[in-house]
This record gives C-alpha cells, structure tokens and sequence, in this order.
C-alpha cells in the first residue's frame, strides 16, 4: 500500500462511478486518520473488525486501515439479513464494526454481540465507543501469514462460513 501511494500519489485510486476520483495521495491520508482513529479506539493487532456496507471508497480506506494495523477485516456482504449478519459477527469474534447507515437497521444490538465501537461507514463517524488511547496508530509490520480477513461466503448450500485469508493469499 506504502509503495503504491508513494508511487501513484497524483493518479486517481478510487471514486464513485459519478464521481470525482481520488487520488492516492488523498486515499492514503483517508487511511492514516482511520487508522489513528482505530488506535484510539483501541484496535490492535489480531482484533477483528467488520465492515458492513456496499462498496464504496470508504468501504476500501476501511479495509486497509485494519489490515495496515495488523488486525483483521471481516467484510459483510450487504445482502445478508439481519440473523445473518449476527451470525458472522458473533462467529468472527469481531469486536468493532463499521456500518453503513442504510445497513444499520439489520445489526440488532451490537453491544449483545460483543462489539465495542460502532463507525458510520459513510462518514467515519462514531456511534457507539469509547476512546481508549492516545496518539496516533504506529507503524505496524504485518507478515504475509498474518490473517488479514475472514470472509464469510453467501451460504448457497447452508450457513455462511468464515474463510480466513492471510495476507500473502490476498
């Protein structure tokens, strides 16, 4: 991620269809105050943390600021129904949760299912949480066998499963 930003700065990474692009430069510092924000909250290394929306540029600065932290994203396909989506985060262990507003109403109550900090998807902001540190997120060297997602699968043939990915396989 460092590399592409440092080698793509000026080029556009990611927009809406509609939208106007932006750059890496931009994206990178989107994922840096993510981050910091993360370390606040208290994610570490090994956490998981769900992020339940439609795709979207903030869906991705979500993505890597947990994985650049050495913690664990858990993406949640925005068509699972409300059991499911209890299911996954309750099977994932995962602890923190990004949710975007238009999903919010089928995640019952998140403190019942172990998650501490709620973001809004859409805008970063929090929900539900409290800080816990201060400071800013340090630099993190993440190894390529380090799980960086469990992603769970649509369940065709049953319950959705959790398959965990590792760096390297991504």
């Amino acid at each position: 991620l460092a590399n592409s930003i440092k080698k793509f700065a000026d080029r556009p990474a990611l927009a809406f269809a509609s939208g106007e692009p932006e750059t890496y430069r931009e994206v990178g510092n989107k994922i840096q105050t993510v981050r910091d924000q993360l370390y606040r909250y208290g994610v570490s290394r090994g956490d998981r943390v769900a992020i339940y929306g439609a795709s979207c540029p903030n869906w991705s600065i979500a993505y890597f600021a947990v994985t650049t932290l050495g913690a664990i994203a858990v993406p949640l396909l925005p068509d699972f129904n409300a059991k499911e989506v209890d299911t996954c985060l309750r099977h994932s262990g995962s602890t923190f949760l990004f949710v975007s507003t238009k999903l919010a109403d089928r995640v019952s109550d998140p403190s019942a299912l172990g998650i501490d900090t709620v973001i809004r998807l859409d805008d970063f902001s929090v929900i539900a949480g409290t800080e816990r540190r201060n400071g800013n997120a340090p630099y993190v060297a993440v190894e390529e066998d380090d799980t960086a997602s469990i992603i769970y699968t649509s369940g065709t043939t049953g319950r959705s499963k959790g398959v965990e990915l590792s760096h390297k396989n991504l």
